[in-house]
């Protein structure tokens, strides 16, 4: 289970959020059942998240993200297990032995979206993999060093309508749900009680200059003073270490 052996979390945690982001838009009704059902391609298995291959420090991993893992394995065990053709549906014997179809399938995403992800994470759109903005490459870059969950760029749609495009979404820091950075204080300076009400911190910070060396320790000091707020035990190293 070469995905999840402790060198590639980062990798781990972007595959279960690019995965949160389809079940969320199924669930929006962005994409179909058919979209979703092709684009999801039977992630829990296919990883796999169940551990049948793992070793023992892969299982440790998957026992630390097991939150987050677990939405994926009830969408394969109460929707991609169960589905069948629609026209099948006709078939008494279908139904009898518990196959659903695509209309039951979507309200089924929708019962989990509800269950395992945030408000915002349900009504936004998410994205997340290289990042055009220079801030947005470091803050990933760091995140990768320092064992910290990145999202980069990140992208929601409030509650009252209005739409943020954070720089990154840095994951238990500063919040229960995560830290926001963006550049523009004028972007967020009517809805920051939205922010707090569905956990997130916010950080106003400038992109860098491009002669302007990177240096990973100021990356680890913002994080100190954002503070973890993930489970305890669960901090990186680094992170239980007050510096000299």
């Amino acid at each position: 289970m070469n995905p999840t052996d402790s060198t590639n979390e980062e990798a781990l945690l972007r595959e279960l959020g690019a995965h949160d982001e389809l079940v969320a838009r199924c669930a929006r009704g962005d994409l179909s059942y058919s979209e979703f059902e092709k684009a999801y391609d039977n992630f829990y298995p296919r990883y796999p998240l169940d551990g049948h291959e793992s070793d023992a420090e892969e299982l440790q991993l998957l026992e630390k993200l097991s939150s987050r893992v677990a939405l994926h394995r009830e969408i394969w065990e109460q929707v991609l297990t169960k589905v069948t053709a629609d026209q099948l549906l006709k078939q008494p014997a279908t139904v009898a032995v518990g196959f659903i179809g695509s209309d039951e399938a979507v309200r089924r995403i929708r019962d989990l979206a509800r269950r395992h992800l945030t408000p915002l994470e349900r009504a936004s759109t998410v994205m997340g993999g290289v990042s055009d903005s220079a801030l947005g490459a470091r803050w990933v870059s760091a995140g990768s060093a320092l064992g910290v969950e990145v999202v980069a760029p990140y992208s929601m749609m409030l509650p009252s309508g209005v739409r943020v495009d954070a720089v990154v979404l840095v994951r238990r820091f500063g919040g229960s749900t995560g830290m926001l950075v963006v550049t523009d204080f004028a972007q967020v300076r009517h809805v920051s009680r939205e922010f707090e009400d569905a956990g997130f911190g916010f950080a106003v910070l400038e992109e860098p200059d491009a002669s302007e060396p990177f240096v990973l320790e100021e990356y680890a000091d913002m994080l100190r003073d954002w503070t973890w707020t993930g489970d305890d035990g669960d901090e990186p190293a680094w992170l239980r270490t007050r510096r000299a």
